[in-house]
C-alpha cells in the first residue's frame, strides 16, 4: 500500500491534482477495488477532461464491475493512445463503427493472450461481414484454421502489400470486438471456437498416454500456466512461483507445464523435491 499513500498524501498537497488521481485510479483497478477505482477517475476527468488514461482506468474498473456496455466503452479510449495498444492503420481505411455487410480486417493490438481472448468475437463478426485477420504470425495457423477466412501473421511487419488487393472497407482491432459483441451477460456465449491441429491432437495425445506407467491405472494430466506478461505489463502481479503451487503438485497427477516461455522453476522442484512438471519447449504452438 506504499504507491496508495504516496498518492494520498499528493492530493493532501493539492486535492485538484488529477493525474495523482488517475494513478490511483489505475492502482486501485489493479487491486481490484473498482468502486474506489472509479470514484478517482470520475475526479480525475472532471479536473482534466483531456487526460487520457482516466476513462481507460474507469473502463477497467467498470469491467471488474461486469458493467459491460460502459465498461468497454471507456476501454475503447485506449486504443491508438498507448504503447500497449497500438492503432493498425490500413491507408485511409476508417475504423469500423457497426455497419454490416463490408469487408473487414481485424487485426490484433495488444499480447498474445489477448488476441486469443477476444478471438472469441471473431465469430460473431463474421455472420453479416466479410473479415479478414492480421495477427500474430504464431497465430497465423490456428485463426485460419478455426474461422476459415483469409488470414495473415504479418501482424508486425512494415511495408505490407496485401491489403492492397482487397477492397477494405473499415477495419477494427481484436480489442475493439467486445463493445459490439459483449454488451451484457447473456452476450458470452462460452462455446469453443478455437480448432487444434488434427495432427497435433494425435502426436500429443500419444505423448500424454505415454506418461502413465503400463498396466497402471490412468493418471489426470493436468496443464498449469504459473507466469504471465512481461516487466512492463505487470509480469509480477499475473505470475506466482511455481514453489507456492507445491500443495498442488504432490497430488497423484501427471502435471504439463503450459508456460510459453522456460521453465526453470520446473526443473529446480524436480532436483529439491522430486515433483515432476513436464516442459515441453518445442510444443509451443
Amino acid at each position: 500500500r506504499e504507491g496508495e499513500a504516496c498518492f494520498l498524501k499528493a492530493l493532501q498537497r493539492n486535492p485538484q491534482d488529477a493525474m495523482a488521481l488517475n494513478n490511483l485510479s489505475q492502482l486501485y483497478v489493479n487491486i481490484a477495488q473498482p468502486m474506489k477505482a472509479i470514484n478517482c477517475a470520475d475526479r480525475a476527468i472532471r479536473l482534466d477532461p483531456g487526460l487520457k488514461d482516466a476513462p481507460y482506468n474507469r473502463g477497467l474498473a467498470m469491467l471488474q464491475l461486469g458493467n459491460w456496455a460502459e465498461g468497454w466503452e471507456g476501454y475503447e479510449q485506449n486504443l491508438g493512445r498507448h504503447k500497449w495498444r497500438k492503432e493498425r492503420t490500413y491507408g485511409i481505411v476508417p475504423r469500423w463503427t457497426g455497419v454490416n455487410g463490408l469487408k473487414i480486417v481485424a487485426y490484433g493490438e495488444q499480447g498474445i493472450g489477448d488476441e486469443i481472448s477476444f478471438a472469441s468475437c471473431i465469430p460473431d463478426l463474421m455472420k453479416e461481414n466479410e473479415v479478414i485477420i492480421e495477427c500474430d504470425s504464431r497465430l497465423h495457423s490456428l485463426f485460419h484454421r478455426s474461422f476459415g477466412c483469409k488470414t495473415f501473421g504479418t501482424r508486425y511487419q512494415d511495408g505490407i502489400s496485401w491489403p492492397l488487393k482487397h477492397n477494405i472497407d473499415a477495419s477494427v482491432a481484436f480489442g475493439s470486438l467486445p463493445k459490439f459483441f459483449r454488451k451484457k451477460d447473456e452476450d458470452f456465449p462460452g462455446t469453443p471456437y478455437l480448432k487444434a491441429d488434427p495432427e497435433r491432437r494425435i502426436m500429443f495425445r500419444t505423448l500424454l498416454d505415454s506418461l502413465d506407467e503400463p498396466g497402471q491405472p490412468r493418471k489426470k494430466k493436468i496443464g498449469i500456466a504459473w507466469a504471465g506478461g512481461l516487466k512492463e505489463t505487470g509480469a509480477a502481479r499475473r505470475s506466482v512461483p511455481l514453489y507456492d503451487m507445491m500443495p498442488i503438485l504432490r497430488q497423484d497427477a501427471h502435471f504439463v507445464s503450459l508456460n510459453y516461455r522456460d521453465a526453470d522453476e520446473a526443473l529446480l522442484i524436480e532436483d529439491n523435491h522430486g515433483v515432476k512438471v513436464h516442459h515441453w519447449p518445442w510444443a509451443v504452438m
